[in-house]
């Protein structure tokens, strides 16, 4: 009988296989609502561009995710997702490099408590990622939008959503990567990025991995962030900022120019870092 960590890392792959596929085959029907006709010419390198492209920011984030890791990882890599949620990016780094000692970090009890019974080989930490330790920290867990919850209270689409404020430890990367020598870091903590990477600072100077990172208004600027700080960070490692569809195609990284303008007009809030 399948287990649901098999049965969720089926999907996970499956996930990943259909951004690729396009290339092969053409957009689904379940995802033609969200492409348009244009991208169902003849050119299959079009249409792969235009769907991960795309109108739907968080559609096109999730698969451009999911090829980036498919692209990256591959047997016992290891990846680490800060940020892990209900582990959906998770599923994507176990299917891609199942041998992997993968690390993963989410700070609220009940999406924590979840995740260490969903996935019991995997060393998953109650934490909030910062640049240097202080003990516990005050954290906003928003009830109504957990996605929303962080260190800081965040600018909410909706008027009424339902904050909670609760205790949670806090820790440095570097102190609990070990031996670790990650290939990927996914970082989705609702604008306390910067304090993740400057805490992890050893550890990505190090191995230089790739860094998938959430950046984005209404989120990093409460933190008092901007692009020429994240951009002044990876650069100290020798490391570029691209867009996550831009890489993919192998294209040029964004100037700190276009990175600022990328932020401060709301045109994309995902981004990847990488080597030189």
């Amino acid at each position: 009988m399948t287990s649901i960590a098999d049965q969720l890392r089926n999907r996970a792959r499956d996930t990943a296989h259909q951004a690729k596929s396009i290339l092969r085959d053409g957009v689904p029907s379940s995802l033609r609502n969200k492409v348009g006709p244009s991208a169902q010419g003849s050119d299959p390198d079009a249409r792969l561009i235009q769907v991960l492209n795309g109108p739907d920011k968080n559609h096109r984030y999730d698969l451009q995710t999911a090829v980036v890791i498919d692209r990256v990882l591959s047997g016992d890599d290891v990846a680490i997702d800060v940020g892990c949620h209900e582990g959906a990016i998770l599923d994507h780094m176990l299917a891609a490099a199942p041998g992997g000692r993968h690390l993963a970090f989410e700070p609220l009890p009940h999406l924590h408590s979840a995740l260490i019974h969903k996935y019991r080989d995997t060393e998953i930490h109650r934490l909030a990622l910062v640049a240097e330790p202080a003990g516990d920290l005050e954290f906003h867990h928003v009830v109504s939008n957990p996605g929303y919850s962080g260190l800081k209270e965040r600018r909410y689409d909706r008027p009424d959503e339902t904050v909670e404020l609760i205790s949670v430890p806090t820790a440095k990367l570097d102190d609990l990567a070990d031996d670790r020598a990650p290939k990927l870091i996914k970082i989705d903590v609702e604008g306390a990025e910067l304090g993740v990477l400057q805490g992890g600072s050893e550890t990505i100077g190090k191995h230089r991995p790739i860094v998938v990172f959430e950046h984005g208004l209404g989120g990093s600027d409460v933190y008092g962030t901007d692009p020429s700080d994240i951009a002044a960070f990876f650069a100290e490692h020798d490391m570029a900022v691209s867009l996550l569809g831009t890489w993919l195609e192998d294209g040029p990284p964004l100037s700190n120019e276009q990175f600022s303008a990328q932020f401060h007009q709301g045109r994309n809030y995902y981004f990847l870092a990488h080597p030189r």
